[in-house]
């Protein structure tokens, strides 16, 4: 059945319904259609170039002071006696 679906010639098929409706052959007939749009034409893309990458920003690290920790004082709204 297979081989015979597949030899079968153009606008032909088999219709088939669920239910106790037996698949029928059929055969469709051709209808010219308006032409909507043009045939899709495949085109070749250009290449594409990477620029190099950028150079790295060099970043100054502030200095370091010699009491680096974060005190009390140094909190806005901390008084020295609040438990944090």
């Amino acid at each position: 059945m297979t081989g015979e679906i597949m030899n079968f010639p153009d606008l032909y098929g088999i219709l088939n319904f669920a239910g106790d409706i037996p698949a029928a052959p059929i055969e469709v007939e051709w209808m010219e259609r308006p032409k909507v749009a043009e045939h899709f034409h495949a085109t070749t893309r250009k290449e594409i170039k990477i620029a190099a990458p950028a150079k790295p920003v060099e970043i100054e690290k502030p200095a370091e002071t010699e009491n680096a920790a974060v005190s009390d004082s140094d909190l806005p709204g901390v008084e020295s006696d609040d438990v944090i």
